[in-house]
């Protein structure tokens, strides 16, 4: 078998003297794919496996004592340093009265953080890249927080929607431009998170097939050169690790935002 490369996404394969073509798509890794079906209804996909592990990983956690109600001891531990952080973060956003929320707001930063990181390790799925999970987690988040609110403060719910000291000529404008803000929101944290994971991951991939088709091509020179593109991939992974860190950080910063406000309104 001997393999030739033409481009950052084509392959041919000589076999047997017969030419094989194929197409590798940087997007592939983000399908969904079944793994239990029954008459052509998929029962369980890969993104249901992956969403039982790491939930399954979050309980193992919550039966070891690490849990939002009673502190880690270990001072030095990872989850102590985890427990620390998002409490810091919801002291700072959430006013008194919403922080009896905090075991929400923790177990949403940890399954997100274990998501992303899971999804770094080669060969496994990153579920948040999916914007059906994306999209169910923000939705799942929103409807009860408007419960939450709704519950705590009744009809008064409504003065989300009309900032106070505004002129009554532009009330209705007002209103209008408030509710599609509102739930706007749905989308904003959805969509942030997906597309974050999967450009990140689509830009790995790319970089990959492009230093592997250096290395296919069986030039000593491109060999030589071989060295840069391995050190951007380097390089990118880092930045990768930092994002997969960085947009569990910002989703938990934008719930205690919006928690917040049923409770603080404007």
């Amino acid at each position: 078998m001997r393999l030739k490369s033409y481009s950052n996404y084509f392959f041919m394969f000589t076999i047997n003297k017969e030419v094989v073509f194929f197409i590798v798509d940087p997007l592939e890794q983000f399908d969904s794919l079944p793994v239990l079906s029954y008459d052509n209804l998929t029962i369980v996909n890969n993104i249901t496996i992956y969403c039982v592990l790491i939930f399954a990983g979050l309980f193992l956690q919550l039966l070891s004592g690490v849990h939002p109600v009673i502190k880690p001891t270990n001072a030095g531990s990872f989850a102590n340093l985890i427990f620390n952080f998002v409490k810091s973060i919801v002291i700072e956003n959430v006013n008194k009265s919403a922080q009896k929320h905090f075991p929400l707001i923790f177990y949403t930063f940890t399954f997100l953080l274990f998501c992303n990181m899971v999804g770094m390790v080669p060969y496994t799925f990153t579920i948040t890249s999916s914007f059906t999970v994306t999209l169910y987690l923000s939705l799942g988040f929103f409807i009860g927080v408007n419960i939450i609110g709704w519950y705590n403060h009744r009809s008064d719910m409504l003065s989300l929607f009309l900032p106070g000291g505004a002129p009554i000529q532009i009330t209705p404008f007002l209103i209008i431009i408030e509710l599609i803000s509102y739930f706007a929101r749905i989308f904003s944290l959805s969509i942030r998170l997906f597309a974050n994971m999967m450009s990140g991951h689509t830009l790995l991939k790319i970089l990959v097939g492009f230093s592997y088709n250096m290395y296919a091509s069986g030039s000593s020179i491109l060999k030589v050169a071989l060295v840069f593109p391995v050190l951007i991939v380097f390089l990118v992974t880092g930045l990768e690790l930092s994002i997969a860190f960085l947009q569990a950080y910002v989703f938990t910063v934008l719930m205690c935002i919006y928690l917040n406000d049923v409770f603080s309104f404007h």
